[in-house]
């Protein structure tokens, strides 16, 4: 897994997946400053089924958020041109840890499922009340 805090920054972040057949898949991440790239992860022996779909999916922790696609690219590369490709398997992994963001959304969500509980126990009180005074 690989996480990155992408949030208001200047330019558009970017994700290379390289992957050659029966030897590795890649992943990096271009944040800031262009042209340094992060190596995520890599996995060695990975074969892919001939008839692959590719799909992304996003995940913020948060409340709500937005995640645009501005483009995708898929090129075929040959084997020779691989050959010097350096994947860094034994790079480590690099997490830039958020800034309190989720945090502050447990908070959050924790005063709102605390309030709604005490709205309903303080609902049930009056109902149990004025049930009991029928006369």
């Amino acid at each position: 897994m690989c996480e990155a805090y992408f949030r208001n920054l200047k330019d558009a972040t970017k994700v290379s997946v390289t992957y050659m057949k029966g030897e590795f898949v890649n992943v990096q991440l271009q944040l800031q400053p262009k042209d340094k790239w992060i190596n995520c992860f890599t996995m060695t022996n990975v074969t892919l089924p001939e008839h692959a779909y590719l799909g992304f999916t996003a995940l913020t922790g948060d409340i709500s958020d937005n995640h645009d696609l501005l483009s995708v690219r898929a090129e075929t590369m040959r084997p020779e041109a691989l050959k010097n490709y350096n994947y860094m398997p034994n790079a480590p992994v690099t997490v830039t840890p958020p800034i309190g963001s989720s945090s502050l959304a447990f908070v959050l969500k924790l005063v709102v499922v605390v309030g709604a509980c005490s709205g309903l126990f303080v609902g049930y009180k009056k109902y149990a009340a004025a049930s009991a005074q029928r006369f």
